[in-house]
C-alpha cells in the first residue's frame, strides 16, 4: 500500500471511531453503550415519601412554595393548602377533566390523564403514585419521589406540553436513559413509549426475586411473566388492592398456582404501582399494569437501577407484608 493511501485509510478509520463513540469510556454499562444516554451530577439526593405515614402532601406543598416556575399535571387534587399555594405561586396546573377545578386548566383525553407529577424550576421532578388528595395523603398507601435532574425535567416538560394541548402520545421521550450521579434512571410515558415492553424487559432480567404492590393488575403479559419466573424458582411475592377484585385481575390465577400473593389489609386503598427486582431495581410511577394504562391512558414510570433507592421500597413492601405474617 502506498504511503498516501495508508494515511487516508488511517484518517477515515479514526473518523469512524470518533463518530461511533463521541464519549469513549463513558458507558458504565456495556449493555446500553449503543443507546442514547445522558449524564449529569447533582449534590441533591432523591427524596422518597410514603403515605399515610409520612404526609407527602406537606412535602409537595413545601417544595412548591420554595419554587418559582411550577408546572403540574394531576389526575386529582383536593388538598386545600396545596391548592392555595399553587394559586399564590401562579402555577401552571392541568387537572383531568372528571376531577376539574375552576381555577386550573382541564385535560381531555381518550383514556385517563392519570399522571401525578410536577416540574419545579425546570430542574426538579415530583412524581409517583400519590394523587394530592386527602384520601391519598392520610389514608391510602402511596409513594412520592422528588428527583433533582434537568434532563428528567426536560422529559416531563415535554409531556406536560402535550397534556396541556390535549395531544399526548405524539412524540417519544427524548431522554429515556439518564445517569444521575452514575445511577441509571429510565423514564417512559404511555401510550407513546410502549411502557409495557420496558416493564417486561426489566422483569425478564430478574434472576432472584420480584416483589410487587399493585392497585390494579390485569395485564396478562406481565402476569404470565411473573408466573414463568415463579415456575423457574424465583421468589415472587405480591400485594393486590382488594377493591380491584374482579374478573380480570391477575390475582386469582397466581393464587391458584400457590404463588405468595395477598389482598392488601389497608381498610382504605393500597395505591402503589411498584415492582422490585432482585433487590436492586425498582419501577414506580402512575402506571398500573393494565391494558388501558399501556394503550390509552397518559401515564409515566421511572425504572431505577440502584440498591440504596430500591431498599426504601423494600422497606415499604416489608411493612405492608407484615400484616400477613402477624
Amino acid at each position: 500500500m502506498k504511503k498516501s493511501n495508508f494515511i487516508i485509510f488511517s484518517l477515515l478509520f479514526l473518523l469512524l471511531l470518533i463518530s461511533g463513540c463521541s464519549n469513549p469510556g463513558q458507558f458504565p454499562d456495556a449493555n446500553v453503550a449503543k443507546e442514547q444516554v445522558v449524564y449529569e451530577t447533582t449534590d441533591k439526593e432523591i427524596q422518597i415519601c410514603f403515605n399515610p405515614r409520612e404526609n407527602c402532601g406537606n412535602l409537595i406543598t413545601e417544595m412548591i412554595n420554595k419554587s418559582t416556575d411550577i408546572k403540574c399535571a394531576f389526575y386529582d387534587l383536593n388538598i386545600k393548602e396545596l391548592i392555595t399555594v399553587l394559586e399564590e405561586k401562579k402555577a401552571d396546573v392541568v387537572i383531568y377533566s372528571e376531577n376539574k377545578l375552576p381555577q386550573f386548566k382541564i385535560s381531555y383525553s381518550e383514556g385517563l390523564m392519570h399522571d401525578k407529577f410536577c416540574i419545579l424550576d425546570s430542574s426538579i421532578v415530583i412524581t409517583g403514585s400519590f394523587n394530592p388528595t386527602n384520601n391519598d395523603n392520610l389514608r391510602n398507601n402511596n409513594n412520592m419521589e422528588i428527583i433533582y435532574s434537568e434532563y428528567l425535567a426536560k422529559n416531563y416538560l415535554q409531556e406536560f406540553s402535550e397534556i396541556e394541548k390535549n395531544s399526548y402520545g405524539r412524540k417519544e421521550t427524548e431522554y429515556p436513559k439518564i445517569y444521575i450521579n452514575n445511577v441509571l434512571f429510565e423514564n417512559y410515558f404511555s401510550p407513546k413509549d410502549h411502557v409495557q415492553e420496558h416493564i417486561l424487559d426489566a422483569l425478564k432480567k430478574a434472576d432472584k426475586s420480584i416483589y410487587f404492590m399493585a392497585f390494579s393488575f390485569t395485564d396478562d403479559d406481565i402476569g404470565n411473566t411473573l408466573i414463568n419466573k415463579y415456575n423457574s424458582g424465583l421468589d415472587i411475592k405480591g400485594i393486590f388492592e382488594k377493591s380491584q377484585n374482579n374478573n380480570w385481575t391477575e390475582y386469582s390465577k397466581m393464587k391458584d398456582l400457590g404463588m405468595d400473593v395477598n389482598w392488601d389489609k389497608n381498610k382504605y386503598n393500597m395505591h402503589h404501582k411498584v415492582f422490585i427486582i432482585d433487590n436492586e431495581t425498582v419501577i414506580f410511577g402512575s402506571y398500573n399494569p393494565t391494558k388501558n394504562a399501556d394503550e390509552h391512558n397518559d401515564e409515566n414510570i421511572i425504572i431505577v437501577h440502584d440498591k440504596d433507592i430500591t431498599k426504601k421500597f423494600i422497606e415499604e413492601f416489608d411493612l405492608l407484608w407484615k400484616w400477613y405474617d402477624s
